[in-house]
C-alpha cells in the first residue's frame, strides 16, 4: 500500500506524493522482478495496488491518486473505497468521472454512504440502479450484472476483486439516510455464489466502504452481530 492522502485533511502536490513514496516504490520495483530460481514454468505477476478512500469531494486528492497510479509502473490497479463525494449532487459527481477518465489503469470503486445519500433530503437519495449507473457502469468490467456490487478477475495475478455494496436499505434511520450497513438477501446469495465460483488457485480481495459496524439484514431493522 502506498501513501496518498485521505479524508480531505491533507492535499499533496502530485510530485510530493511521488517523492514521499520513493523508497516504497523502489522496494516494490525489486519485488516485482521475476525470480529466476523458481522451479516452475508458470509465473504469477505480483498484484500491486494503489488505494484511497474518503476524499469527500477533493478533486486535488483524487487527481493526485490517479496521477500516482498512472506514474508508478508496478501498480496494476487502483481501488477507491467510497466517500468520493461529500454529497451526491450532479456538480460534485462530474469531477469523479473526469478523474476516472484520466486513469491509464483499471480503477475499481465501491460507493460510500456520502456517495449514495448521507442526508435527510430525500431528493439526494440514490437507489440501487442509480448507484450502479453512477459508480459501476463507468468501470470497464468483464462481467456486468447491473448491480452496485460486482466482481472482476485479475487473471495474470490470479486474484478476484469483489466489491460489496453496503447500503441496500431504502429507508432512513434517525433522520440520516444509509448510515448503517444493510445487505439484501439477493446480494448475500450473490456473494456466496461468487466466493464458491472463485478458482481454487485465486486469491480474493473484498472491497467495501465500512469495515466494521452494526449490520441490518434484509431491511428488517433488526441489528445483528458484527
Amino acid at each position: 500500500f502506498l501513501i496518498c492522502s485521505s479524508c480531505n485533511k491533507i492535499s499533496f502536490d502530485k510530485n510530493d506524493i511521488l517523492l514521499q513514496n520513493q523508497s516504497k516504490i523502489n522496494i516494490i520495483d525489486s519485488l516485482c522482478l521475476k525470480n529466476k530460481n523458481l522451479n516452475t514454468t508458470t509465473y504469477i505477476k505480483p498484484l500491486v495496488i494503489s488505494h484511497i478512500s474518503d476524499v469527500h469531494g477533493s478533486s486535488i486528492n483524487l487527481k493526485n491518486f490517479i496521477n500516482f497510479t498512472n506514474q508508478v509502473a508496478p501498480i496494476k490497479i487502483g481501488i477507491i473505497t467510497g466517500d468520493i463525494l461529500e454529497h451526491n449532487t450532479e456538480s460534485n459527481y462530474d469531477y469523479f468521472i473526469k478523474s476516472l477518465r484520466e486513469s491509464q489503469k483499471p480503477i475499481y470503486v465501491t460507493p460510500g454512504n456520502h456517495d449514495v445519500g448521507e442526508t435527510s433530503d430525500p431528493q439526494l437519495i440514490l437507489h440501487n440502479i442509480e448507484v450502479y449507473k453512477r459508480y459501476v457502469s463507468p468501470i470497464s468490467l468483464k462481467i456486468n450484472n447491473q448491480t452496485p456490487y460486482y466482481y472482476e478477475d485479475i487473471d495474470e495475478s490470479k486474484v478476484r476483486i469483489i466489491s460489496v455494496y453496503d447500503f441496500e436499505s431504502n429507508s432512513s434511520y434517525k433522520g440520516i439516510y444509509k448510515s448503517n450497513i444493510c445487505y439484501s438477501n439477493e446480494q448475500i446469495k450473490w456473494l456466496i455464489a461468487t466466493l464458491e465460483s472463485t478458482p481454487q488457485d485465486f486469491g480474493v480481495i473484498i472491497i467495501k466502504h465500512i469495515p466494521e459496524c452494526k449490520v441490518i439484514i434484509n431491511s428488517t431493522n433488526t441489528f445483528q452481530n458484527r
